[in-house]
């Protein structure tokens, strides 16, 4: 991964820790997609996750409260969250979700912190 400036990170760091604290309902995935997984950061980018759970969200309150939460800025930095389905993510062959597979980066699955995710972590202590 490039390297991201601060800001960036500290907000990636409060939003993994609160997508993990929302205990979603067959949370299988997160990944870092957009301008911040490829490294090419401007001034007004910002974070943009893929939240993937084997199961369709049923209670949309949890997905707002999600999307409202990690879209206040921290540091002038703001998520725009995106939720799909394991089957559909892992299927689907429309542009937009191929390259998500593709260039995506994966920082938390099935319980447990990828290496780039533990990084992220340890690099904030």
């Amino acid at each position: 991964m490039e390297q991201i400036p601060k800001r960036f990170i500290d907000k990636l760091i409060f939003d993994l820790k609160y997508i993990e604290s929302s205990r979603i309902p067959s949370l299988e995935k997160i990944i870092l997609f957009g301008s911040v997984a490829t490294g090419k950061i401007k001034i007004n980018s910002d974070i943009d996750l893929l939240i993937v759970t084997k199961e369709m969200i049923q209670d949309r309150i949890i997905k707002a409260r999600i999307r409202e939460e990690l879209s206040e800025p921290i540091n002038a930095v703001t998520t725009d969250v995106v939720f799909y389905i394991k089957e559909s993510y892992e299927t689907s062959m429309d542009l937009f979700t191929r390259q998500l597979r593709e260039h995506g980066i994966i920082l938390w699955e099935e319980g447990n912190y990828s290496e780039i995710g533990k990084q992220l972590l340890c690099d904030s202590i």
